[in-house]
C-alpha cells in the first residue's frame, strides 16, 4: 500500500523546472532568510551527462557554498539515511520512480529529484515537494528505498541565522572562461541531441523529447529570474526571446525532423554566442 500524499501550495521561484534550487529556497523561505544574492549569482550553461540534464542554474554544491560564504546558512553532507538525527532539515535526492504522486515517473522510469525533507524521527519523516506541490509522510525504511537508487549525499541544513544582510553578489558564470565554457556545453548538447534524434520511435510519444522541452523551459525561467533580479529584463529581453525561439524549433522537430533539426542546431549556437557577448558586457 502506498503512503497517501496531500496537496500543498508553496510557490516556487523557478517554476516546476529546477528541483535543486527550489528545494534550497524552500528552507531559506522557511527561516525568513533573504536570498536575492543567490538569485543574482545564478546563471549557468551546463550539460550534466550523468543525469542527462541541461541546467541554467549553478550546481547545488556551489549554491550552498555561496550561502555559507555570505554567512546565511551552514550545511553538512550525510552519507546515508541511517546516520540522520531527529529533527533534521534536509535536501534529499529521491528517485521519482518511487514517489506515488510523481505520476509520469512512478514505477515507470528512474529520475533523480531533489526535495526538502523534514526528518522528525525514524518513524515520521515529512517530504515537502515544491515541484509536485505535495506533502507525504513516510518512515525510515521508505526514505531509504526512495533514496538508494541514486545514493547521493544527503544535505543537512543547519545554523541558519535571521540576518537579512547580504554581501554584493558575485556572478558564478563570470568566473569562468566564457568562450570555452559555452563551447564545451554546446558540443556536449549537440552530440546528445544527435544521438537522441537517431531513435526510430515516434518523437511525439517520447517522454525524453518532452523532458528536454521542459529542460529548455527551465533555462528560460532561470534567465528571466536572473534578468529581473539585476533589473536588466527590459534592456536585454533578447536573451529570453532566443530561448523561446530555440524551444519553438525544438517542437518543430516533431513535425519535420530533417528540416528543423539543423535549424535547431544553428539556433543553439546563435543563442550561445549571444549569451557570451551579453556576459562579457556584464563583466564591465
Amino acid at each position: 500500500m502506498n503512503p497517501q500524499s496531500e496537496t500543498v501550495h508553496d510557490e516556487t521561484e523557478y517554476g516546476d523546472y529546477d528541483c535543486e534550487i527550489n528545494a534550497l529556497i524552500y528552507w531559506l523561505r522557511h527561516d525568513g532568510i533573504e536570498y536575492d544574492s543567490l538569485l543574482r549569482n545564478n546563471w549557468d550553461f551546463r550539460f550534466d551527462s550523468l543525469n542527462d540534464t541541461f541546467k541554467g542554474t549553478i550546481p547545488l554544491e556551489d549554491q550552498l557554498k555561496h550561502l555559507e560564504l555570505n554567512n546565511q546558512m551552514n550545511y553538512s553532507l550525510i552519507r546515508q539515511p541511517g546516520e540522520l538525527a531527529d529533527e533534521s532539515r534536509l535536501i534529499v535526492a529521491l528517485d521519482a520512480f518511487s514517489l506515488p504522486y510523481a505520476q509520469e515517473h512512478f514505477r515507470i522510469r528512474n529520475q533523480i529529484h531533489y526535495t526538502p525533507v523534514h526528518y522528525i524521527n525514524r518513524e515520521r519523516i515529512e517530504i515537502i515537494d515544491p515541484i509536485f506541490k505535495k506533502r507525504l509522510f513516510i518512515n525510515g525504511d521508505e526514505l531509504t528505498g526512495y533514496w538508494e537508487h541514486f545514493s547521493e549525499p544527503i544535505i543537512e541544513i543547519h545554523g541558519i541565522g535571521a540576518s537579512r544582510l547580504e554581501k554584493p553578489a558575485e556572478v558564478y558564470i563570470l568566473q569562468q572562461d566564457l568562450d570555452n565554457y559555452y563551447l564545451v556545453t554546446v558540443d556536449q548538447l549537440q552530440k546528445r541531441i544527435t544521438s537522441f534524434l537517431s531513435t526510430n520511435e515516434s518523437l511525439r510519444s517520447l517522454h525524453e523529447f518532452k523532458r528536454y522541452y521542459s529542460l529548455f523551459n527551465g533555462m528560460l525561467v532561470a534567465r528571466e529570474v536572473f534578468l529581473r533580479k539585476w533589473g536588466l529584463m527590459d534592456a536585454h529581453e533578447e536573451v529570453v526571446h532566443k530561448w523561446k525561439k530555440l524551444m519553438k524549433t525544438w517542437m518543430g522537430i516533431c513535425v519535420n525532423p530533417e528540416r528543423n533539426t539543423p535549424v535547431f542546431q544553428r539556433n543553439l549556437v546563435e543563442l550561445a554566442d549571444y549569451e557570451v557577448e551579453f556576459l562579457r558586457k556584464l563583466r564591465l
